[in-house]
């Protein structure tokens, strides 16, 4: 009976040590190796599941959420540090609207076809998000647009990590960057020699879309 005892605990304590290591990613081994599952993983879900949203809920995000996304983009990686960009944040409906009116004017006026795109009185460019942030590039910098184009994917994916939704728009650059928009460029403020590389809508969803298909004979190997 004694031995039985002391088996039955050691099986236990076998049993309860097998469970832990399970849990636990092998970090001590240096010639283990480890290979994650993309269900395991939050980075490669996030890419993965990631749709450009146009459609959105008119409650405003919240502060801490935009703080959030702000950050990540800013800790995107540039050209010697760099750093050629800078964000301006509107979330004021009034002004996104107006915006929204001039530049679709203006693209009707170059293309005609256009007209019958924007038929509808509340059709919006912008989709109707309750934010907009209208990311700048230095001219200066031969990578400046390379590195913003680094900074709003960090923007879309940490957006997308807390469940908002976010679409890269530029069809306004045109417009912003002409002499027609040069009110509202002086109107953020931009420090000399930079030029609109982009706006980015975020908002709750108001859509689920689905994924579009994806060519992979665009990877090559090279070998």
């Amino acid at each position: 009976m004694k031995y039985s005892f002391y088996f039955f605990v050691l099986l236990v304590f076998a049993m309860s040590s097998c469970n832990n290591n399970a849990e636990t990613k092998v970090a001590d081994n240096e010639n283990a190796e480890q290979v994650v599952a993309p269900a395991e993983n939050q980075v490669v879900n996030c890419i993965l599941s990631r749709r450009s949203i146009r459609a959105y809920k008119s409650e405003q995000i919240k502060d801490e959420e935009l703080q959030t996304i702000l950050n990540c983009g800013i800790n995107a990686p540039s050209a010697r540090n760099s750093q050629p960009w800078e964000v301006r944040v509107i979330r004021n409906k009034e002004a996104i609207d107006n915006l929204n009116k001039e530049v679709i004017a203006d693209m009707i006026e170059k293309r005609p076809e256009a007209k019958e795109r924007f038929a509808d009185e509340d059709a919006s460019v912008f989709f109707h998000a309750p934010t907009l942030l209208v990311v700048a590039y230095d001219t200066t910098q031969y990578w400046g647009q390379s590195d913003c184009g680094m900074l709003v994917q960090n923007i879309l994916l940490a957006a997308e990590s807390m469940n908002i939704g976010s679409c890269a728009v530029g069809c306004c650059r045109d417009y912003i960057n002409s002499p027609k928009g040069a009110d509202f460029v002086k109107s953020l403020n931009l420090p000399e020699n930079y030029l609109v590389y982009l706006t980015v809508t975020l908002g709750y969803k108001d859509e689920n879309p689905d994924a579009k298909p994806r060519d992979d004979k665009k990877v090559a190997y090279m070998e």
